[in-house]
C-alpha cells in the first residue's frame, strides 16, 4: 500500500465519492454520463476481467449517484461480481420498478447485524478490488508499451518511405495511411497513460476507504473494529515474547450531564479533548481506541499493571486540572474527569475474560465516587 497524502484524505473525508476520484464531481447528469463513458473506455483500453470489474464499480456508483464509502464499495463489488446473488436480484428488481437505489435502502436490505460484523469481509473485498486494480494497471502498462513500440515501428517505416526516391502514387497513399495510424497509436498511448494514472489514484483512495472503516470519525482514534484486530495481534505477540499486557477501560464522568447542559457540540469537544489526553499512552506497543459513546479502551504492552496505572493516573490528574469552557455561551464546563478499570491480561484464562474484568473494575471505580482508577482483582 502507498502512503496517503493529506489531500487524498481530505478528498475522501469530504465524501466526493468515485465521481470526485475521477474529477467529475457530483449531481450533474452530463458528468455522470462522462463517468459511464470513461468506464467503457477502461474496458476498451485494457479488456479483461479486472478492467470490467473496476469499470463496473464505477458504473454502479455513477448510475445510482452514490457517495463512495466502505459499505458502498462492498455492495458494488458484490453486485458486479455476482458474489451475493440475493443483493443482485433485489437491486435489479428495484431498478426494474423504476425505484431509486440509495445507500439507506441498501443498508435496510442488508442485515444490520451482518453489516456490523463484517470488518474482515470488507477487508477481503477491498483486497480483491485492489488486486483487480493492480491487474488492470499492469494490463494498461503492457498495452501502452506495445502501442508505443508499434508506433515507433510505424514511424521508422514512414521515414524510410518518405526518404525513398521515385515514390509512386500508391506508395504515397500508403504513407498517408501510415501517418494516420501513427497519430492514432500516439493518441491511444496517451489515453492508456491517463488510465494508468487513474488506476494508481483509485488504489490510493481505496486505502483511505479501508482506513476509514476502522477510524472513529469524531476523534480520529481507532474504532472498536480496529481495537478488536489490534488487541488480537498484541495478545499473540505479547504471549510469544512473554511480555506483560494490560487492558483498560476509561469512561468520562457525568458525560450525559455535559451533553444535556451544554449541548452535543460541547460534548463532542470534550470527547476530542479526552481522546487527545489519552493519546499520551500511544507508542510503538501501546495504543488507545474509542470503544463507543464516552468510553475508551487502552492497551499497554510491555508494562506491568502498576506501571500502566501510574501512566494512566498521570493523564487523569492532568485532565482534571484543566477547566473547559462552552465556546457558544462562555459558560464553564468545569473540570472533566474519567474513571478507569485495569486488568492484567495474562492473569486470566483468556483475553475476553480480561476484558470483562477491566469492565467490572471500571464500574467499581464509578461506584466508589468516580475520577479514579481501579485494578481488577482475580
Amino acid at each position: 500500500m502507498v502512503n496517503m497524502t493529506t489531500e487524498d484524505q481530505m478528498t475522501f473525508t469530504e465524501r466526493r465519492g468515485i465521481l470526485g476520484w475521477l474529477g467529475l464531481g457530483r449531481t450533474s447528469a452530463a458528468k455522470i454520463s462522462q463517468l459511464s463513458a470513461l468506464a467503457e473506455q477502461i474496458r476498451l483500453l485494457a479488456p479483461g476481467t479486472s478492467a470490467d470489474i473496476i469499470a463496473g464499480i464505477a458504473d454502479f456508483h455513477a448510475q445510482h449517484d452514490l457517495s463512495v464509502c466502505p459499505f458502498s464499495l462492498g455492495i458494488a463489488f458484490d453486485y458486479v461480481t455476482h458474489s451475493d446473488p440475493l443483493i443482485v436480484r433485489l437491486i435489479d428488481d428495484r431498478v426494474s420498478l423504476g425505484q431509486t437505489i440509495s445507500t439507506e435502502w441498501l443498508k435496510q436490505v442488508r442485515n444490520a447485524d451482518r453489516a456490523d460484523t463484517t470488518s474482515d469481509d470488507l477487508q477481503r473485498k477491498f483486497a480483491e478490488i485492489e488486486r483487480h486494480l493492480v491487474d488492470f494497471g499492469a494490463t494498461a502498462t503492457a498495452a501502452r508499451k506495445a502501442t508505443r513500440d508499434y508506433g515507433s515501428s510505424l514511424e521508422g517505416h514512414a521515414q524510410q518511405l518518405d526518404s525513398a526516391k521515385d515514390i509512386h502514387v500508391p506508395v504515397s497513399e500508403l504513407l498517408g495511411l501510415v501517418r494516420v495510424m501513427i497519430d492514432k497509436t500516439s493518441e491511444m498511448e496517451r489515453e492508456m497513460a491517463r488510465s494508468e494514472q487513474k488506476a494508481r489514484s483509485l488504489r490510493r483512495k481505496l486505502e483511505v476507504a479501508v482506513r476509514s472503516a476502522e477510524e472513529d470519525e469524531l476523534t480520529g482514534l481507532p474504532n472498536r473494529r480496529a481495537f478488536e484486530k489490534l488487541y488480537e495481534s498484541e495478545y499473540a505477540e505479547a504471549r510469544e515474547e512473554m511480555e506483560p499486557l494490560v487492558i483498560g477501560f476509561c469512561d468520562i464522568d457525568h458525560f450525559k450531564k455535559i451533553n444535556d447542559t451544554h449541548g452535543h457540540d460541547a460534548g463532542d469537544r470534550v470527547l476530542r479533548a479526552v481522546s487527545q489526553s489519552l493519546l499520551r499512552v500511544t507508542e510503538e506497543r501501546c495504543f488507545v481506541a474509542r470503544h463507543g459513546g464516552e468510553e475508551f479502551v487502552v492497551v499497554f504492552r510491555g508494562k506491568t499493571i502498576h506501571q500502566a496505572r501510574e501512566l494512566l493516573d498521570s493523564i487523569r490528574r492532568e485532565l482534571e486540572g484543566r477547566r473547559m469552557i462552552d465556546r457558544k455561551t462562555n459558560k464553564p464546563i468545569g473540570h472533566v474527569t474519567f474513571s478507569a478499570g485495569l486488568a492484567d491480561v495474562f492473569a486470566y484464562a483468556d483475553k475476553r475474560k480480561a476484558l470483562r474484568a477491566a469492565d467490572v473494575a471500571l464500574y467499581e471505580a464509578k461506584g466508589l465516587g468516580r475520577n479514579q482508577i481501579v485494578i481488577a482483582t482475580y
